[in-house]
């Protein structure tokens, strides 16, 4: 809530400072002229590069959507699957595995634009790994929930050799 308002606040105050030089300083005009209201001069300046801004900030501004991914990943030679770091790329929500692999990590940010997420799984004793989520892993998604359902044992986490 918190970054709306305050970029509207910004928004309001450009086009009154954009409105106060054009129409004092530079002795500008304009008028606009509606069916149902009409202004002219400095109110009418500011109506007009309020709305370009606002329309130029809708247009760059495309807010990311908070999912959650459930999945599970095993370690190599073992029965037992906790204690795997499951981290967003770039980390910001985390988690650990429960003792059959399975995870779910919440408020994962998505952007529409850039896709879905990249995951990154890590163990003492095994190897890392990378995941790009996408629809060859995907099992199932609600798209009403924001839940994201990757198929059974999506990573087997290879043992590091001793």
């Amino acid at each position: 809530m918190t970054f709306p308002l305050m970029s509207v606040s910004i928004i309001f105050g450009l086009s009154l400072i954009g409105s106060i030089v054009l129409f004092k300083f530079l002795k500008s005009s304009a008028t606009i002229t509606k069916p149902t209201y009409r202004a002219g001069g400095a109110v009418a300046g500011f109506i007009l590069i309020y709305g370009l801004l606002f329309t130029s900030f809708k247009t760059l501004y495309k807010p990311s959507e908070t999912w959650t991914i459930m999945g599970s990943v095993i370690k190599e030679g073992s029965s037992l699957h906790d204690g795997i770091d499951v981290k967003q790329v770039p980390p910001s929500p985390w988690t650990t595995t429960d003792t059959g692999g399975g995870f779910m990590l919440e408020n994962i940010k998505v952007n529409p634009d850039e896709g879905l997420p990249e995951l990154y799984f890590e163990c003492e004793g095994f190897h890392p790994q990378f995941l790009s989520i996408n629809d060859d892993i995907i099992k199932s998604k609600d798209k009403g929930k924001k839940k994201i359902l990757l198929k059974d044992k999506v990573i087997e986490l290879a043992k590091i050799a001793e």
